[in-house]
């Protein structure tokens, strides 16, 4: 188990990341997102899916789902919520490192056993700024680096609570 006041000594860089603007940025456009957060991670899992068909064996709700009938099955539309729930708090606790890192390792923890790494999260990127910018009504470069940013510094810390970065 990690000391949250270690690994925050480990790497300042890393939640320096996280300027004060960007962190503004994330609060003020997830709550658009959060409007209708059930359809919002929904929309963000269907489309990842649709792109990366492989993803579908990191949650074990999903194999007995056919893939045709994945995009309107409950079981995609309640992980879009559970979604939407985590990205909630960490987004509340986004000013508070140990609350969010505390979050994350616990993610970390359940999602370990699957195989989850940070090229998963960054690959929710895309799938996640085009819902945004949907919602939005606009892509806006500066919202696009802050949460570009902000989602790889979750992969960077989901790595680094998984052990993908040991040597």
């Amino acid at each position: 188990m990690y000391r949250l006041e270690y690994c925050e000594n480990i790497r300042p860089n890393l939640m320096d990341r996280l300027s004060a603007k960007r962190r503004q940025i994330i609060k003020e456009t997830f709550e658009v997102l959060d409007e209708d957060a059930a359809r919002v991670g929904l929309t963000i899992y269907a489309r990842l899916l649709c792109k990366h068909p492989d993803y579908k064996s990191l949650w074990p709700q999903f194999i007995a789902v056919q893939d045709s009938s994945l995009v309107w099955s409950n079981e995609l539309k309640m992980y879009g919520i559970v979604f939407m729930n985590a990205m909630r708090f960490i987004v509340d606790n986004i000013d508070n490192t140990a609350a969010l890192e505390e979050r994350i390792q616990k993610i970390a923890r359940s999602h370990k056993k699957y195989g989850v790494h940070k090229t998963h999260v960054k690959n929710m990127v895309t799938e996640l700024l085009a819902v945004l910018s949907d919602r939005l009504k606009k892509n806006d470069q500066e919202v696009n680096e802050a949460w570009t940013v902000f989602l790889d510094v979750i992969g960077e810390l989901l790595d680094e609570f998984c052990g993908h970065n040991d040597k």
